[in-house]
Order: C-alpha cells, then structure tokens, then sequence
C-alpha cells in the first residue's frame, strides 16, 4: 500500500494510551471527532495534548514526524470530553429483569455501565475480581462478554479484598507493556464489607477508579474515606434501594453489561440465562431450579478451575455441562454419606442446632469444598425437619446455614456475625454473607471461643421475630 505524502496540516490529539514497541511508541489517542493510532519516535504520555504538526498517514495510523506538548487547550478539552460522553452513553433504558426494585436501580445501572462504557473507550487497564462461587462467575461471565483486551479477570478466594491481592493487582498494573490513564479495578458478588477499606484507599492512592457490584449486606464504612476517595468508588448494590440479597451479583452485572452491548434478541437471550443460573446458584427466591439449578452447580464447581473464558466456552456445550454435573452429583452423594455421620445435633429452644467439623472431612482444593458440605448436610436434614442450623466449623473457618423456620423465629446470621465481631474483632479476619447463609474467617488458635460464641449468640437469640 503506498502510503500519502507528507502533510502540513496540524491538528490536537489528547493520548489516551501508549506502548512502545523497539524504538517507536504506539499511541492511542482522541481527537475532537474520533479515536485515532499513531506512530511516535518520542514518548509522548497519556493525559497529554499534542499538536501533530507534520505527519504521514498509512492505512489508519498517523506516522508523526514533528509534534508539539500543547497546555492551554480549553476549547479542545470540551470538544474531547463531548467525543467521551458520546462513547459512553448509555441508550438502553430497559432491564432484562423488569421488576420494581430494579427499575428503581435503574440510574444507577446506567451510571456503572456509562462508566465501565467509558473506561472501555479510554484503554483503561480494567481488574476485575470476582468471588468464587456461582454468582460470582456469572457476575464475572457477563462483564467479560462486554469487556475485551486491557482486562484481567482474578478469582477472589476470600469474601473480601486483602491486602495480599490488592498489592499483588497494584504489580500486575504497574508491570503492564504500556502505559495508560487511571485504572479500574471492578469487584463482583463481594466487596461491600468494611474488611476491604484499607486495600480501596491504597488502590485510590494509586489511581484507581473502584466499582463494586455486589448483593451482600454492605458495612463499609465511608467516614473513614476523605470527600475525593468517596467520590472514586461506585458501588451497585440493592440493600441500598430497600432491596435484598435476592436480587443476585450475577444479575447486577448482566443487567451493567446489557446495557452495554446493545439491545439485540441473543444479548438478551445470553445474559437471560446467565441471570437464571446466578439465580439458582444463590438459591434466590427468583430461582427456577430445573436446568438452571444443573448449570448453577457446575458453575460453582468450575469457578475455581478454570479461567472465564474457558467456562463460557464449557457452558455452551451442553454434553460436556451434562457430563461434568453428573460426575458432581456421585461426588457429593459419596461425601454425603460419610459426612452424615460425622454430624452433632443440639436442640436450642425451638431449633435444632446441626455441628459438624469440616477440617475432618475436607482437604484444601477438594470437592465438596467445606462450605458445599455444610450446605449439603443443611438440605438433606430439612428434608426430614424444620427449624435447622448448621453450623460447619474448622481451625479457620466457620460456615452458617438458617432454614426458613429459624428465620421466621428471629435468627439471621448476620446479627450474630456482627455481634461475634463486635467481640472478637482482633480474632476475626472476615465475615459476612446474607441472613440465612454467612461464614466468619479467623486467626488459627481460636476456634473453640468462636465456635461457643457462636453457640451462645444462638441461644440468646431465640424466639426473638
């Protein structure tokens, strides 16, 4: 292809992002009508305005030959922050899921699909964590359906954001090939509790804009962030529209995501069936079990061995999904078994409290995982009672399990959490969940005073609906 002649005619350019390659930099920039590539000799920095007074064009891409730092451009800036805010309207105002707490949502959808739209636009390097269970997948599945290149999807162990992953995020961006404008780091089905203020205002030290999307009861308390750190997190959760854990991540994120790619037959269809597995997979009063509850456990089980795009492909096989849910459903039966003999049961007022001592029957990367063993025992009993408890304990980790019946008597896990942690906050790592399904991480050496508080707070709380 024979490239133009060299041009004399200048024109400004804000960069947005930049990679060297040899001895060239590959700059991605906006002018004030679109979004441009160029070839630099010099390095030229995102955030700054250039005019590219002398250049060649080949193809797409502007060859500079001369450019100039530019500093006062007022008039430009408005005209790049309009080509922004047109990248990142958001069109759709319908819901996928069209309830009335959703509508009710529904600026605040459109506000963190604008601005997941935008940094998308923009190059922004986006880290997305996302909690490693069903609902956390599909959250995961359907941003991953909206955002391609510049992205890293990070399966998030814990129910809350340590400072481990945080620093290990912070190196991965810094070690990144190019350079860019602020990063985005997105938290999916987790992320709302207080355990993570520390890592959120490191990574707003940092740069970074923080987008939370989550359905757990939120405790993050933003008296301990400054006005321009509070400004920096957007958090999408339905607690705080009089909504409940019901109204799963993996809905949040598709209903964010839709509005995204565009209204179409099949995107309706795809993140349809996502929110119907997350659904199932929290055991959301939306659920309708049937298939979806098939898929929800398969989801649960691959979340932790494969990576996102290997379960988007995995899910679309249905033979395969067939296949690997069966071979589930052998391993939990054989676990059941084994498991249902090891439990120890207490009648505490009108319920009846089930103990079982997960060390002794699951090792780390087994399946069942200790939380799928007490959730397991917790549905064979109410198959045969009401008013159930359970409780699975270890040198680590406690898992809680409320029935409907306890529910209605007036215990909701997360009062005791709350109460355990108002008491043992030096003990305790983490905690949280939803009120019929919560789990607490402490510091090894404290189980027993954990698991008698536990016991205690049970105790205190009967007949208290």
């Amino acid at each position: 292809m024979k490239s133009k002649k060299s041009e004399k005619v200048s024109f400004l350019v804000f960069i947005i992002s930049n990679k060297r390659i040899g001895d060239e930099f590959y700059l991605t920039g906006l002018t004030r009508n679109e979004k441009i590539f160029l070839v630099s000799k010099g390095n030229i920095k995102p955030g700054e305005i250039i005019e590219v007074e002398d250049y060649r064009k080949q193809g797409d891409v502007y060859y500079i030959n001369t450019a100039t730092i530019r500093e006062k451009e007022k008039e430009f800036i408005k005209f790049v922050k309009k080509l922004i805010e047109r990248n990142s309207e958001i069109k759709i105002k319908e819901n996928l899921f069209n309830d009335k707490l959703i509508r009710s949502m529904n600026d605040k959808i459109c506000e963190i699909a604008s601005e997941v739209k935008r940094s998308i636009f923009l190059n922004k390097p986006i880290v997305v964590r996302y909690h490693n269970d069903c609902d956390g997948i599909c959250s995961a599945i359907s941003l991953r359906k909206v955002i391609g290149k510049n992205s890293r999807f990070i399966l998030n162990k814990f129910p809350y954001y340590r400072k481990q992953d945080m620093e290990r995020d912070l190196m991965e961006i810094k070690n990144l090939d190019y350079e860019f404008l602020n990063p985005v780091f997105i938290a999916c089905d987790f992320g709302s509790n207080e355990e993570c203020i520390d890592s959120y205002k490191r990574l707003i030290y940092e740069g970074f804009e923080i987008i939370i999307i989550d359905h757990h009861p939120p405790s993050l308390n933003f008296e301990e962030l400054n006005i321009n750190e509070r400004s920096r997190i957007k958090i999408l959760n339905p607690h705080l529209f009089g909504g409940g854990s019901d109204y799963t991540s993996g809905l949040l994120a598709s209903e964010v995501a839709y509005k995204i790619s565009g209204k179409n037959e099949e995107n309706k269809k795809y993140f349809g069936k996502i929110i119907s597995y997350s659904f199932a997979g929290d055991r959301s009063k939306f659920s309708y079990g049937g298939e979806d509850s098939k898929y929800a456990l398969v989801l649960d089980y691959l979340c932790s061995r494969k990576s996102v795009d290997e379960i988007m492909d995995t899910i679309e096989n249905k033979e395969e999904v067939t296949s690997i849910y069966t071979e589930l459903l052998e391993m939990i039966e054989s676990t059941k078994g084994f498991a249902m003999k090891k439990i120890k049961k207490k009648k505490i007022n009108e319920i009846t409290l089930i103990l079982i001592n997960t060390d002794k029957l699951v090792r780390e990367g087994d399946y069942p995982t200790k939380g799928d063993i007490v959730g397991i025992i917790h549905d064979e009993i109410l198959k045969k009672s009401k008013g159930i408890i359970t409780i699975g304990y270890g040198k680590r980790s406690f898992n809680i399990r409320i029935d409907e019946r306890a529910l209605s008597l007036g215990y909701d896990a997360i009062d005791i959490i709350k109460s355990i942690k108002s008491e043992s906050k030096e003990i305790i790592e983490s905690a949280g969940g939803h009120k019929a399904a919560a789990g607490i991480r402490i510091k090894e050496g404290h189980s027993k005073l954990i698991l008698k508080s536990l016991i205690e707070k049970i105790k205190e709380r009967g007949g208290m609906a």
